[in-house]
């Protein structure tokens, strides 16, 4: 009986192990986990993204979250940035901000009318960490390079 139950249970890791990572290639191509340090996971490779990058400057956005450069993957696109088990929304900020805000020009300062600057992008991204810590953290990438980008529109305050 023994004999007949190892290629049964190999079949089914080999099914699990299939499942596991054709849902992995589905929701983070190709971004592969490395490690995982506390509540960061690092991941290593490359993805192309589309959707919408914006630099909110007011005043109350300041205090409570800091001068960030945020991207918010949109349609098939968000389906790219791992999430695993996590419901939150797909979006990350730009680790190195200064050289993202000159490759997709957003100026350093926004106008006294509007509280922030946001464009469409198509954007290649590396060296992704998300941050499964729940409190008013983001997931973090860099900005390897602009493919496309849109007009950069104001975003008026509230």
């Amino acid at each position: 009986m023994q004999a007949s139950a190892a290629p049964r249970i190999g079949a089914l890791a080999l099914l699990a192990f299939t499942l596991a990572a054709g849902a992995t290639s589905q929701r983070s191509e190709g971004l592969v986990a490395q490690k995982q340090v506390g509540p960061l996971v690092y991941y290593t490779g490359t993805v192309v993204l589309t959707g919408s990058v914006e630099r909110w400057t007011d005043k109350e956005t300041l205090e409570l979250t800091g001068d960030n450069l945020c991207f918010a993957p949109e349609g098939a696109s968000a389906l790219l940035v791992p999430r695993e088990a996590d419901a939150r929304v797909p979006w990350f900020c730009f680790s190195n901000k200064a050289t993202a805000a000159r490759a997709l020009g957003f100026p350093a300062r926004t106008a006294k009318t509007s509280c922030g600057y946001r464009a469409v992008a198509t954007v290649v991204v590396g060296n992704y960490v998300v941050n499964r810590q729940e409190s008013e953290v983001s997931d973090m990438a860099s900005l390897l390079s602009v493919k496309a980008r849109g007009a950069l529109e104001a975003i008026p305050c509230q």
